[in-house]
């Protein structure tokens, strides 16, 4: 009894793609709107104008959202909302843990001189 060839050789690789605005597949990093907001992202939150710079500031960020928009003045709102009701809490918790290393470096500073 002879063993079946199969043939193994790798299908050449298929750009990924996503669903357009009007139902159409498109490849990733079309542009379909004139601006992108990002929040969370590689350089915080902002605004680009392409796709592509969009999806490399969210890439890999695990919290990090992306939206298109039509108009500058929708995507800076939608991005200054986030800003508005995040940065407070950063802050917040920013100082709490600057406390804390200050008074843990004054703690080895004065074991040191004892």
């Amino acid at each position: 009894m002879s063993t079946p060839v199969v043939d193994a050789t790798p299908n050449p690789s298929r750009p990924a793609t996503f669903v357009g605005r009007n139902g159409q597949v498109l490849p990733v990093g079309t542009d379909q709107f004139q601006f992108y907001g990002y929040r969370n992202g590689r350089d915080g939150s902002g605004i680009v104008t392409t796709h592509k710079a969009m999806l490399e500031n969210i890439r890999k960020f695990p919290n990090a959202r992306g939206r298109g928009f039509d108009e500058e003045a929708d995507a800076v709102e939608w991005v200054d909302t986030f800003i508005k009701e995040e940065h407070p809490k950063l802050l917040q918790a920013n100082c709490a843990r600057l406390a804390l290393v200050e008074g843990q470096l004054a703690d080895a500073r004065r074991r040191a001189n004892i």
